[in-house]
């Protein structure tokens, strides 16, 4: 098995540079939609950065980062009926503005 080397120490710059693209690809194989997969992953990162004090070490961190990344896609999917009936109630608006 490749274990992903992983410093002892790292950045907010660092992490984010060196781990945006396997979450990334992580939410995009998920979702299909790059826009959705971009706003996913910076949610992830916000929390993740939100979180990092209670980081204890850099394997952690990385196995965390993509526990948050699951759990935003969880949500988003949630939202998905809520989303779904916000479009529909805009087109019948306006729909009825044209006729």
């Amino acid at each position: 098995m490749n274990a992903v080397s992983v410093p002892e120490t790292y950045s907010n710059e660092t992490l984010y540079r060196d781990y945006f693209t396997p979450v990334y690809r992580f939410l995009f194989c998920r979702t299909r939609d790059y826009d959705v997969a971009i706003d996913l992953t910076q949610t992830a990162f916000l929390k993740f950065m939100s979180q990092k004090a209670q980081i204890l070490d850099s394997e952690h961190a990385i196995k965390l980062l993509f526990v948050i990344a699951r759990n935003t896609l969880i949500d988003y999917w949630r939202s998905a009926p809520v989303r779904l009936a916000e479009s529909s109630s805009e087109l019948d608006v306006k729909s009825g503005e044209s006729t």
